[in-house]
């Protein structure tokens, strides 16, 4: 079986509380319409819904529907770890990036076409694992660092960028 880290396998690997702010950040960021219709048409898909029925829910609704899903599709699984990580793990990602030793602004990559040093990335994923202990029942989401390790996984994966929707570059995966 493949092992490497893919943000569907990460997705499949959270668990539900992880799902959960996953998902809330993803129907409140603001940047990610695209992403949010691939999510309702997902959402009505897999419950059997009509679309309009699913962008009229809620968003705590949304939530619980969004993260019931066991699988994601690349993209929209990495948009929803990328708007998690920027609104609830921002120490965490400054943290990785220091140790990467990677020019950042409160855990936003400074300069668009910057790629971590592939010789770094195991070292500053242990600092990271030593700093962010994983969260009380989480899995081993990422196989380092715990709950938290997805920063790690997607500065695997050929980073490229995408507006973290105030204009900041952000490291994500290529599966945009």
């Amino acid at each position: 079986m493949n092992d490497t880290p893919t943000p569907s396998r990460l997705w499949k690997r959270m668990t539900p509380d992880q799902r959960q702010h996953a998902a809330r950040a993803f129907w409140r960021d603001e940047s990610t319409a695209d992403d949010q219709l691939q999510a309702v048409l997902l959402i009505s898909q897999q419950k059997k819904f009509r679309p309009k029925t699913v962008v009229a829910l809620d968003e705590d609704r949304k939530t619980r529907h969004l993260a019931s899903l066991p699988t994601l599709p690349d993209s929209l699984a990495a948009r929803a770890l990328v708007v998690y990580h920027l609104a609830e793990q921002r120490p965490m990602m400054g943290a990785f990036l220091d140790s990467l030793g990677m020019a950042h602004e409160n855990g936003l990559i400074k300069e668009e076409s910057t790629t971590p040093d592939p010789a770094k990335i195991g070292r500053a994923a242990a600092e990271l694992l030593k700093q962010y202990a994983p969260l009380s029942g989480s899995r081993n989401v990422a196989g380092t660092a715990g709950g938290h390790g997805v920063v790690s996984v997607r500065l695997k994966l050929r980073a490229t960028t995408v507006s973290s929707g105030a204009g900041s570059p952000v490291v994500s995966s290529g599966a945009r």
